[in-house]
């Protein structure tokens, strides 16, 4: 769920000291150490809850950015198809750590962390967070009804003026200060931008037509469906060597001129390429969470790689099968 709402590298940053107390805890319990299994499984759930939402990633943020320069493109557009791919990868992952990790039923007892959990209330700072954050939702996820019935213009409804206007009420009611913002990770910015820049000059150079054109040679015969599962192969390949991020700027504007030629919905081809991602990490290097993760010490790279690969054999072809059932049912 906070990988809907914040990228899965804050999420992982913010669960990893709460997932090795737990872990602690159940250890102490059961005599069994879950450590890994939660890591991992945190990883990727929060990858995959990612998929909902623009805003759960950078591969997200990046292929919205390319759509919305050909036509409207806003927040409910991606989640109207990422919310239920997320539901349905997140169910596949589940199982398929359930089948590795060799899970059984224990009972644990978690009296104590109920106990402490009763004694936490929302502080005054914390509600007005939440005052702001659900409105926000609601209109990135209804706007577009108001400001019709409303009749304001189209630019009251845009993902990046409602998310600015929601960042300036945080400094009006003294949630966030300057010294807040000077520790954001400004970089993330200016890999978004220096990516998008060098993914319109792959279209601009006639470099990512270039590639288009000699993949349309190949594929041209080939059915849809093989067609979206080749993508969702290259994006999670290429992601374990140059990272999720990288790989959404070089493949989306190639992926787009390919959708046009063979008249497949762009759109559902674009974000099938983002969403690849997700699920394929086998390495550190395949998004920021899984070096986060490897960074605790506790996975092994030799248990990233087994883990990743089993989940990404299962989630790739079931998240090809469905993008294709969604393009023949509604595209």
């Amino acid at each position: 769920v906070l990988g809907m709402w914040m990228s899965n590298t804050a999420t992982i940053a913010l669960l990893i000291p709460v997932i090795l107390s737990i872990s602690v805890k159940i250890t102490n319990e059961t005599e069994k150490n879950y450590t890994v299994m939660l890591l991992l499984g945190s990883g990727f759930a929060s990858a995959i809850g990612g998929i909902a939402t623009i805003l759960g990633g950078n591969p997200n943020a990046i292929t919205a950015a390319f759509l919305s320069n050909n036509r409207a493109f806003e927040f409910l557009d991606w989640s109207i198809i990422g919310f239920p791919v997320s539901i349905i990868l997140f169910i596949t992952a589940y199982f398929t750590f359930v089948n590795i990790f060799k899970i059984k039923k224990e009972k644990i007892k978690i009296t104590e962390l109920t106990k402490e959990a009763k004694k936490i209330k929302l502080t005054h700072q914390q509600k007005k967070i939440l005052l702001i954050f659900i409105p926000t939702i609601l209109i990135w996820l209804f706007g577009g009804e108001v400001v019709s019935f409303l009749n304001l213009p189209d630019d009251f409804y845009r993902t990046e003026v409602v998310g600015l206007t929601a960042a300036i009420l945080l400094f009006v009611f003294n949630i966030l200060d300057w010294d807040d913002v000077r520790r954001i990770p400004w970089e993330i910015f200016l890999l978004v931008g220096g990516g998008l820049t060098l993914g319109q000059l792959l279209i601009q150079t006639g470099a990512a037509s270039y590639i288009a054109t000699e993949m349309i040679r190949v594929m041209a015969w080939m059915p849809t469906p093989v067609i979206i599962f080749i993508f969702v192969a290259m994006a999670m390949v290429l992601a374990n060597f140059v990272n999720n991020s990288s790989t959404t700027i070089i493949l989306v504007p190639v992926v787009m001129q390919v959708a046009e030629f063979l008249d497949i919905n762009v759109k559902l081809l674009a974000m099938t390429v983002a969403m690849a991602t997700a699920v394929s990490p086998l390495t550190p290097i395949a998004m920021p969470a899984f070096s986060l993760i490897y960074g605790t010490g506790y996975v092994k790279r030799r248990d990233m790689i087994k883990t990743g690969f089993k989940v990404a054999i299962i989630c790739g072809p079931i998240l090809a099968g469905v993008m294709s059932l969604i393009n023949w049912f509604f595209f």
